[in-house]
């Protein structure tokens, strides 16, 4: 708990003295870095044996270096920030590193036990939780999930949008994990929705969903993830984060 208190008083000064260029999303217990910790680009690394830590650098792109990496750690971006960028960039890693402290230290257990089946893509609608809010990705369809052991039956999906009271049901095939949102009813972008699915076993999932569309003009993934933590797509959010390399 004192070693914890030390760390966190650390990147809280080290954070006020500089604008951080990069911050840690990933580390192995023997890196010697912690994740969410905040670093400038005049750091030396010096990783040991079997060691591996992923960065953001303030321009979102991403590096992940491995066993026995001595040196800097150069965002491929480094010169070509202009001045009008600046601020942006360093929220940008400020927000992953705060989101990151979050996680590990603010955010309840989830209830989700530890191996349990989860969606293959940060784009879907996970069924299977109360969670509300869920983003969408440019040019991508609205897909809802649900786990392998509720789909061996058909079942049927029923949404309805709640401003209009206008409603769609139909039917979600046996043997299929996924489902496109039907076609004949528009999806409005922060309006609420009640959606819920009944298999023929009697399992139902229902939940209280709010759209969010990401704007075309954000340039990496990692301003992805900033921007859906900001809308409380959080699932979505942590299985992006993971995704980066």
């Amino acid at each position: 708990m004192l070693r914890l208190s030390i760390l966190v008083l650390f990147y809280t000064f080290i954070s006020s003295v500089y604008a951080a260029d990069m911050v840690v999303i990933r580390a192995t217990d023997n890196a010697g870095y912690a994740k969410g910790q905040l670093l400038n680009n005049d750091i030396h690394v010096q990783l040991p044996h079997e060691a591996e830590m992923t960065v953001v650098f303030s321009s979102g792109k991403v590096l992940t270096v491995g066993s026995g990496f001595k040196g800097s750690l150069v965002d491929p971006m480094k010169n070509k920030h202009t001045s009008n960028k600046v601020d942006n960039a360093t929220q940008l890693v400020a927000s992953l590193s705060d989101f990151l402290y979050e996680q590990a230290h603010h955010e309840p257990p989830t209830t989700r036990k530890s191996g349990q089946e989860r969606p293959s893509s940060a784009w879907q609608v996970d069924m299977s939780n109360r969670k509300r809010h869920y983003c969408v990705a440019p040019s991508k369809q609205v897909v809802l999930w649900r786990p392998s052991n509720s789909s061996k039956t058909a079942g049927t999906l029923e949404i309805k949008h709640t401003a209009s009271n206008k409603r769609v049901k139909t039917v979600w095939p046996a043997h299929k994990t996924t489902l496109s949102w039907p076609k004949k009813l528009g999806v409005v972008y922060e309006d609420a929705y009640s959606v819920e699915v009944k298999n023929l076993t009697g399992q139902r999932f229902f939940k209280k969903l709010v759209l969010h569309k990401i704007p075309n003009d954000l340039p990496t993934k990692s301003h992805q993830v900033v921007w859906m933590v900001g809308r409380g797509c959080i699932p979505q959010a942590n299985l992006l984060l993971a995704s980066l390399k």
